[in-house]
């Protein structure tokens, strides 16, 4: 006869769920943000294109460090795949290597400014340049006229409030994958366009040949 022991019952309450972390980007002060554990330097990069399914990767431009930092810690807590720049002349150096989804750029840095490097990303890679957000001062107007001549898609001014930057960051990145979208399908109906045209040509010389005997 089966007789139950007496070992306890096992305790089958759910355990407590953790705390959600808060962005960094919901963070009113940047100076409370934590320390970035592991940031590369300056100069390092990855070549190559990204996996798929890999997260939004972007090219932070800025010749503070400091900057740099607070806004490499903030793109991250976002999701976002992030490397940096000191300068323009750094930013044309990765951009070869390696075409970032988003560029967030420094207006005013020392060898080439942020304008000078959004023209020449513009001149040199046309349809396929990344979108590029100029950051500047506050009361600068002459800067944010002179961003969006040289083709930035949007500025962010100094000091930079977060809440503004994820959504400015979050919709440009929304604005290029529907551009890219289109630019895909256009290449593939031209190609289809491409393809059909060979194949009537095609049928219509077969159709030709086969007609001949019946002339003679």
């Amino acid at each position: 006869m089966f007789h139950p022991t007496s070992s306890p019952i096992p305790n089958l309450a759910p355990s407590p769920r953790p705390s959600p972390i808060p962005s960094a980007l919901d963070t009113p002060n940047a100076t409370h943000l934590s320390p970035i554990r592991a940031e590369p330097a300056d100069g390092l990069f990855s070549s190559g294109s990204p996996p798929l399914g890999s997260p939004p990767f972007i090219l932070i431009v800025d010749d503070e460090r400091n900057l740099r930092r607070i806004l490499s810690q903030a793109m991250r807590a976002e999701g976002y795949a992030v490397e940096t720049a000191s300068n323009g002349e750094a930013c044309l150096g990765f951009c070869q290597q390696r075409l970032p989804d988003l560029i967030l750029m420094d207006a005013v840095m020392p060898e080439m400014d942020g304008f000078t490097c959004c023209e020449i990303l513009q001149s040199r890679y046309g349809d396929r340049c990344p979108p590029i957000l100029i950051i500047t001062a506050l009361a600068d107007t002459p800067s944010v006229e002179r961003a969006f001549a040289v083709k930035a898609v949007d500025y962010v001014t100094k000091p930079i409030h977060w809440a503004v930057l994820r959504q400015r960051v979050r919709r440009t990145l929304q604005t290029q994958a529907t551009v890219q979208e289109l630019r895909q399908a256009r290449q593939e109906i031209w190609e289809l366009r491409t393809s059909l045209g060979k194949l009537s040509r095609r049928i219509a010389q077969t159709i030709k040949a086969s007609c001949r005997p019946l002339h003679r």
